[in-house]
């Protein structure tokens, strides 16, 4: 047996380094994946930061108009003479601006005095007959019937008398019907009628706009309209590059939609501005489109998960959330809860998004 122990030695050997070879390397870390090396980049997601009244700001096109233009018309019809005023000319309450043919109502005038003088001084002489009837029926010296009969014939002509001087009195107020008058101090902004033409009652001949009380009036489709009130902030810029916003006020909402467009006439009062013209366009741009306690946010952040949720980022993280919603107003929800000013959600693209996902915001 002794023949073979030389030839254990070297396998001895060999297992010994072996056993060294495996506690060395056992005491090294072990090797990281390439999974584990490999490092995660944040999703870029554009995001919406709720805010009471945050809905977006939506402008119209419209037009700078007085709150009061008045169209004005002879009460009388005739031959217009005289037409002083054109387009543009400011004018003060009481001025002429038009003047037709008088010479018809002026013959009434005095037909019409005629007729007054003559009641008149029948009139007066039947006072005088039953002024003297009153003497004669206390001495007994005329009958009650004749008495009565000069009673009557004065209350005849009492009547007759009140009647022609009612009949005067119109004459001359449609003489004065002749002359066009301003009802207010304002600008002519339309004269429909010259010198020369024929002009009928009740015709409008020249529009005259209040230039102290101005709107800008637009026109908003009916998404919209539920959500706007009167007192609600308007900001109007003009066109033509004047890049200088007014603040305006709503003041007046249609409660009828036009039948041509289907939208909705707004009116928002301007302040009082020496740069403001009639017929000026311009933009306006809702500022402050919902209440206070209102919160909207766009359709295309809510997606379903065992009810409506959205994605709020949260220190860099993406954060599932329940929200209830309520009405729908074009691209935007209503968040009746679940949300509150100053979130920041993800706007669009959830599919691509899963709980604590890293995320880049990029603010739409």
């Amino acid at each position: 047996m002794n023949k073979f122990l030389p030839c254990k030695k070297p396998q001895l050997v060999l297992v010994l380094l072996l056993l060294l070879a495996g506690a060395v390397f056992g005491l090294l870390p072990e090797a990281e994946s390439a999974e584990d090396i490999k490092t995660v980049s944040p999703i870029r997601v554009k995001t919406f930061r709720v805010g009471m009244g945050s809905g977006p700001r939506e402008s119209y096109a419209g037009e700078i108009r007085s709150q009061h233009e008045t169209e004005l018309s002879f009460l009388v019809s005739g031959k217009i003479i005289s037409c002083p005023v054109k387009a543009g000319d400011i004018v003060r309450a009481g001025d002429t601006l038009a003047i037709i043919d008088d010479g018809v109502l002026r013959q009434s005038v005095a037909s019409a005095r005629a007729r007054y003088n003559t009641a008149l001084s029948q009139l007066t002489l039947a006072r005088k007959n039953l002024d003297r009837y009153n003497e004669l029926i206390n001495c007994g010296a005329v009958s009650q019937a004749n008495y009565d009969t000069a009673r009557q014939q004065y209350e005849a002509a009492s009547a007759a008398e009140a009647e022609a001087r009612a009949g005067l009195s119109e004459s001359e107020l449609q003489l004065g019907y002749s002359r066009l008058t301003a009802d207010r101090d304002g600008i002519v902004t339309e004269v429909k009628s010259t010198a020369g033409q024929f002009a009928n009652a009740g015709e409008s001949i020249i529009t005259i706009a209040d230039i102290g009380a101005l709107d800008i009036k637009f026109s908003v489709p009916q998404a919209i309209v539920g959500s706007l009130r009167e007192g609600q902030p308007v900001s109007v810029t003009l066109t033509g590059g004047n890049e200088t916003n007014i603040q305006a006020t709503i003041r007046e909402i249609s409660p009828m939609a036009d039948g041509d467009t289907r939208t909705f006439c707004v009116k928002a009062a301007l302040p009082a501005d020496s740069h403001l013209r009639i017929g000026m366009t311009a933009q306006a741009t809702l500022t402050g489109d919902e209440r206070q306690e209102d919160v909207f946010i766009p359709r295309s952040a809510v997606f379903d998960a065992n009810g409506a949720s959205v994605y709020v980022v949260i220190d860099g993280k993406a954060q599932p959330r329940q929200v209830r919603t309520g009405t729908v107003r074009g691209d935007e929800v209503k968040i009746l809860s679940g949300l509150a000013a100053g979130d920041s959600i993800i706007a669009a693209g959830t599919g691509n998004i899963y709980e604590n996902a890293a995320v880049e915001e990029i603010s739409q």
